[in-house]
């Protein structure tokens, strides 16, 4: 009986220290620092604490996996994967992100990498199109930056691929999946070659752009990735801006979500108080019809009535 009650005290105490969430930033002199949640792409307190001598921790067990950030006097912010492990990550004031080192986390290690990688790529490729602007489109020069653009985006593509491929159960995947755009195959084509429907391309890319979404998982919505597509989803690159159209498009997305999960309570608030403050005429309708279908006809457990 002892040995069992000491074994369930160490088992807790690891629990519990696994949760911690531990900043050494050097150069940061003795202060109040803030820990900081996406919730959408909106960021929210989530707790504070003293930073003394260059280190910080906060508890993590008080936290909802997804992604913070660290942030700092005079809006210096450093985002990172909290997943339910111990979290160490170790930087500088001067650089949080270009000098940051992952002493504990595998998510982490993974994700600031990436994020270092993408920046890094990010800048080659606007390099390049901003030489490219010097040049005719006809001319060798502007044709070889082309070709490095493209050949950046590859990089990037597989790069990315690689990430999911080797590591299929980590959260870090599911976020880079979200953020990249589905392939799209060739269009169509009849006996002669030609391309039987012009719109096959746009079609496909809208009728398959969640399909790298996991909406089961409540996590996606505490990354600002899930916000940015559902906006882009919704906005007049994807759709007429007519209350019908949007309302078609709401409906077969958010009936597909559990009423009970984060996934469907975000995506139906930001869908429904989008519309009612949007300038369109008519689409006032949006707003009633997204308030009738999904909070005035639920029951007490979140079902159609």
């Amino acid at each position: 009986m002892r040995f069992l009650v000491l074994l369930t005290l160490i088992l807790s105490s690891s629990a519990v220290f696994s949760q911690k969430i531990k900043f050494k930033v050097d150069g940061l002199q003795d202060t109040t620092v803030n820990l900081v949640r996406y919730y959408g792409q909106k960021l929210y307190y989530a707790d504070t604490a003293e930073i003394k001598k260059g280190i910080v921790e906060f508890d993590g067990s008080k936290q909802k996996p997804g992604i913070l950030a660290l942030f700092l006097p005079g809006q210096k912010i450093l985002d990172f994967i909290y997943n339910d492990e111990e979290v160490y990550i170790e930087s500088s004031v001067n650089d949080l992100v270009g000098a940051s080192v992952v002493k504990k986390s595998e998510e982490n290690k993974i994700f600031l990498t990436y994020v270092k990688f993408m920046g890094s790529e990010r800048q080659k490729a606007n390099q390049f199109v901003e030489q490219r602007k010097q040049y005719d489109a006809e001319s060798d020069s502007y044709k070889n930056l082309t070709s490095k653009i493209d050949e950046t985006t590859k990089n990037v593509t597989d790069y990315q691929n690689n990430i999911i491929k080797n590591n299929p159960t980590k959260f870090v995947s599911k976020i880079i999946k979200m953020s990249m755009d589905i392939e799209i195959p060739e269009p169509p084509k009849d006996d002669k070659g030609n391309i039987i429907d012009s719109n096959f391309r746009f079609t496909y890319y809208r009728a398959h752009y969640f399909d790298n979404f996991d909406f089961n998982d409540d996590r996606i919505v505490r990354t600002p990735v899930f916000h940015n597509k559902l906006e882009n989803y919704f906005s007049k690159n994807m759709m007429i801006q007519h209350w019908d159209t949007v309302l078609y498009y709401a409906f077969k997305l958010c009936d597909q979500f559990d009423p009970k999960s984060d996934v469907y309570q975000y995506t139906v608030s930001w869908i429904t108080s989008s519309y009612e403050q949007s300038k369109i005429m008519g689409m006032d309708k949006v707003f009633a019809l997204m308030g009738e279908r999904y909070y005035c006809a639920l029951d007490a457990d979140g079902k159609s009535k």
